[in-house]
């Protein structure tokens, strides 16, 4: 009979230790494949049509630059969330869709500032060279913007600061109607540079600045905080 019992002790202790080395081996496992930090109200955020893909490179670019400003024991298990009103979708231009919006971890006191842009008629791809599709990552340097002080992004790991986010935006073309192309973009300096293509040096300007000052309001942007430059464009020329 103790025989009996002892053999019953050794299978619970087995058991009990099969138990222990498996809940490792899982936590182990899940760590690991964390690669991303779960955006709790991203897709109610973001347009109802948006790609799952952009969700995805979202949260896995999130995760990336936390590894960077925070050490990896931080990382397991964190949670984020857009916050309230920081919300902005820019100005539809063709079929270009884009945004941003203010992404808080609270566990870790750590916020960014995210911009998002996407082809709405193509396939997303996060390696897409056309700067189309894609995810760009900011240190919040507003300081109403700033919820958590002493993080420790400071742009040491950023492309740049949140001052400079337009410089990332997409530029925008349309035709007047004399069929000449308009190309406006941003340029360093906070100046919006406007290429008209044609031949003479007669042209009215005054609406082809208004038409970019609507466009740079799209962005969510003060039009009066930006230099407008009409400079001329002969590349049409050699062509007639």
């Amino acid at each position: 009979m103790k025989d009996v019992d002892k053999r019953n002790k050794i299978i619970a202790i087995a058991l009990v230790l099969g138990l222990i080395i498996l809940g490792i081996v899982m936590a182990i496992v899940n760590n690991k494949g964390v690669d991303k930090v779960e955006i709790s109200n991203l897709r109610k955020e973001l347009p109802e049509n948006a790609p799952s893909e952009l969700l995805e490179n979202i949260e896995t670019s999130v995760y990336k630059q936390l590894e960077v400003d925070l050490s990896k024991n931080e990382l397991p298990n964190i949670k984020g969330a857009v916050r309230d009103s920081s919300y902005f979708a820019f100005a539809d231009h063709g079929n270009i869709r884009s945004g941003k919006f203010i992404v808080d971890m609270e566990s870790v006191g750590q916020s960014y500032l995210v911009l998002y842009s996407y082809n709405a008629d193509e396939k997303f791809t996060s390696n897409d060279l056309s700067g189309y599709n894609g995810v760009t990552l900011y240190c919040l340097s507003n300081p109403e913007d700033i919820m958590y002080p002493g993080s420790s992004c400071e742009g040491k790991s950023m492309i740049s600061s949140q001052d400079d986010l337009y410089l990332s935006l997409p530029p925008y073309q349309y035709k007047l109607d004399d069929g000449r192309e308009v190309k406006i973009s941003f340029s360093q300096g906070k100046e919006v540079t406007i290429i008209v293509n044609h031949c003479d040096t007669e042209i009215d300007e005054i609406p082809i600045i208004d038409k970019a000052k609507e466009w740079v309001e799209g962005y969510g942007f003060k039009a009066s905080d930006f230099k407008y430059k009409v400079p001329l464009s002969y590349e049409n020329c050699l062509m007639k």
